[in-house]
């Protein structure tokens, strides 16, 4: 009996999550996005480091769906790398600051 993988490819929940199923996501650059579609359905969200997760880094046969059923054995296992995802509040003020013009790269402490 092999773990049945959920992708979610353009709708964010086909199959529907259940409320006890536990998720595991490769970092990308739309994370985030997926994340908080995701979070409020199921009981855990993990966000794997693709960086060291050997497993699928060095498998043979490169696959969405193989990746997907590994990634469902390591959380399984409770053996994924994972990686933090700030909060929406420290996500918002990271936008805020990225956007701000980079006029100065350091700052230096005048109380010496």
């Amino acid at each position: 009996m092999g773990l049945e993988p959920v992708l979610v490819l353009g709708r964010p929940c086909d199959p529907p999550f259940e409320p006890s199923d536990e998720v595991a996501i490769e970092a990308t650059c739309n994370t985030h996005a997926i994340v908080r579609l995701i979070a409020p359905r199921v009981a855990r969200v993990v966000i794997s480091n693709p960086m060291k997760t050997r497993a699928i880094a060095e498998a043979k046969v490169k696959t969405d769906k193989v990746d997907a059923e590994v990634l469902a054995q390591l959380l399984a296992a409770d053996y994924l790398p994972a990686v933090w995802m700030p909060d929406e509040r420290t996500q918002a003020r990271s936008a805020r600051a990225s956007a701000c013009p980079r006029t100065c790269t350091t700052t230096r402490s005048r109380t010496c």
